[in-house]
């Protein structure tokens, strides 16, 4: 009810709020401001507490590349400040706010950000003042200090319990408490949004989860991005499709599916050299594939050309034809792998015709230079069942047969409530995916988002590889520890241990670069620079400009999130989910090494840094007044 207009002054029939009476006083309030901004330059200090392993920013203390969006003008109007950090000799610009978020004109005029709800502009300043009054009264029944800052930590985090401690810090032990000066908790629920006050900090924002770190959540928000950033989701993101009902993209997904189907077949016969017991077994399969195929190119062809012809989608195959199409032996649970692709003809395979090999093959070429996703395809067909609301792995399926995914989720529903919901996702399985010894793994990016407008987000340097816990074949698609590689489900194999990689099936991102400089040449050691980690970077930057619409904008907020790659055999790198919160427990010598100075880095980025820029300012406010 107690919204702002675009013109930055209250809405029609709205109180104004904040102790304004009228919206002259606020457009004076940022005059003054823009009279009294100063350009500052920031340099390395030791106030920051050091500089972490692995460091690019000296000033901005955590060990990773920033990728602030920001813009030529100031996004804060003309009373931000532009921000020139020192880091390794070049200067990084950053954006400074006049004062605070609460009287920052681009905030006053996002009304979805800015509401009577509590955030920013409308906390009024006595409540506020109350609130410092009650703080320093709960400091002196506790017999602390009164500039010592407090914390509260609910969820498993103890490094940052030991990392604040260690600064001198008090926690305080009621998790409901509104006296704190940080708040990190494991759910972004546990934090009462709607009572923060100016200087929090809490270490979720509102609206993330729903947007970015749930399966549907994302799925959803990824479609949008060409609106946002221009860019194709096709070239780091698995097609994937929403089965709960109200998405309405189950057909959708069954068209994808005979399609994949079809292409398949093709894949598997020219990989045979024909038809095989093994493969595709009966010429009618065939036959149907290279129809669906052309009815596919002709319906993308279409597309392109925009045509008034529209052409369908699928051939006018009945129930008998569809159920041949996919009988073949190849797409079953437990089908035998195709051969390697130099390897000789079996001798039991059925040789075709040169026209259908070579009607195949042009099939096959057509249909992949217009797929962005030609380097995930294989000749399997296989899709991954995800549920929408689970996490660590639990729920998820790997299927090659429709029947085999109604089975699963019907079977995975606690009831027959979620059973008519059917909140899962199906996303295209990699099947060519980059292998180690045998192999599947996924990266594990943790990333740093710190402000909304302008987008701010920061890449920790050292990513980790997670194994799975035995060799990757498609022969068994059933068997979670062949394709997951979550810790959680991967302890739980019977080869966890007896077949180690190392350091409990993680490896260090040297070890990796490492291991591709000694596999693939030249061409392996410059991977990690010049594909990998830019391929991940724009995935990050990406999955956030379509998300931040839905994301409560608040100074003092932020979040870290645990992105998993992974990278197939063309080393392409294919972001498969977001977590929330994710976990920070040692389970293993390498995240028992990384975790600690991911939370110590992360730390001094969203408590250090934004100290000492205050002290800056100051300072710099000071001089100007002198």
């Amino acid at each position: 009810s107690n919204s702002i207009n675009e013109e930055g002054t209250p809405a029609m029939g709205t109180p104004p709020r904040g102790g304004m009476s009228t919206s002259r006083g606020l457009r004076d309030r940022v005059q003054q401001y823009a009279q009294s901004a100063r350009l500052v330059r920031a340099s390395a200090d030791p106030a920051f507490g050091g500089a972490p392993r692995g460091s690019a920013l000296s000033a901005s203390t955590i060990a990773a590349s920033q990728l602030a969006l920001s813009i030529p003008q100031s996004p804060y109007g003309p009373g931000g400040a532009r921000v020139t950090v020192t880091a390794d000799g070049a200067d990084k610009p950053m954006w400074l706010k006049p004062v605070s978020a609460r009287d920052s004109p681009r905030d006053i005029t996002t009304s979805s950000v800015i509401n009577a709800a509590g955030y920013g502009f409308g906390t009024s300043r006595s409540m506020q003042d109350g609130w410092r009054r009650e703080f320093a009264a709960w400091r002196m029944k506790h017999r602390l200090p009164e500039d010592t800052k407090v914390f509260i930590m609910t969820g498993s985090y103890d490094d940052v319990r030991v990392n604040l401690l260690a600064r001198g810090w008090f926690e305080n032990p009621d998790p409901d408490s509104r006296f704190f000066d940080l708040k990190w908790t494991l759910k972004a629920r546990d934090i009462d949004h709607r009572a923060l006050r100016d200087g929090q900090i809490v270490n979720h924002y509102v609206g993330a989860a729903k947007s970015l770190t749930t399966k549907t959540g994302l799925c959803r928000s990824l479609k949008s991005l060409h609106w946002h950033a221009g860019a194709d989701v096709d070239s780091f993101f698995p097609r994937c499709y929403d089965l709960t009902p109200e998405a309405n993209e189950a057909r959708a997904f069954h068209v994808d599916f005979k399609w994949t189907l079809a292409q398949s077949t093709l894949r598997r016969m020219l990989r045979d050299g024909g038809l095989n017991p093994r493969g595709v077994v009966l010429a009618e399969a065939l036959a149907l594939a290279l129809k669906v195929c052309r009815f596919q190119l002709r319906y993308e062809e279409c597309l392109v050309s925009d045509s008034e012809n529209e052409a369908p989608e699928l051939p006018p195959l009945d129930e008998r034809e569809w159920g041949v199409f996919m009988s073949s032996p190849a797409f079953q649970p437990d089908a035998e792998p195709p051969p390697p692709e130099d390897a000789p003809m079996a001798d039991d395979t059925e040789l075709v015709t040169d026209d259908i090999m070579a009607e195949a093959n042009e099939l096959i070429e057509k249909l992949d230079a217009r797929n962005a996703q030609a380097t995930i395809e294989g000749c399997a067909a296989v899709w991954i069942a995800k549920p929408a609301g689970k996490s660590r792995g639990r729920g998820i399926m790997c299927v090659t047969r429709l029947e085999d995914l109604v089975k699963h989720t019907k079977a995975q529903a606690d009831n027959l409530v979620e059973e008519r919901e059917n909140k899962w996702i199906i996303q295209k399985y990699i099947e060519r995916p980059l292998v180690v010894q045998g192999r599947k793994f996924d990266i594990r990016q943790w990333v740093l988002l710190t402000c909304i407008s302008p987008l701010t987000v920061w890449l920790y340097e050292e990513p980790y590889l997670r194994f799975c816990a035995e060799e990757y074949t498609l022969s068994d698609v059933g068997n979670v520890f062949r394709h997951l590689s979550n810790n959680s489900i991967a302890k739980h194999s019977d080869d966890f241990k007896s077949k180690d990689l190392s350091e409990g099936n993680m490896w260090h991102l040297d070890t990796f670069r490492a291991h591709l400089a000694a596999t693939r040449g030249a061409a392996g050691a410059a991977a990690w620079e010049g594909r990998i980690k830019p391929a991940m970077i724009n995935a990050v930057v990406s999955s956030l400009k379509c998300a931040v619409d839905m994301i409560e904008n608040r100074k003092n907020s932020f979040d870290v999130f645990g992105y998993d790659f992974c990278i197939d055999d063309d080393l392409c790198a294919w972001l498969l989910e977001i977590n929330a919160s994710p976990s920070m427990e040692h389970s293993t010598p390498v995240t028992a090494d990384l975790c600690v100075q991911v939370i110590d880095d992360t730390i001094k980025v969203v408590v250090d840094v934004p100290q000492e820029l205050e002290r800056l300012k100051a300072a710099a406010t000071a001089t100007a007044a002198a």
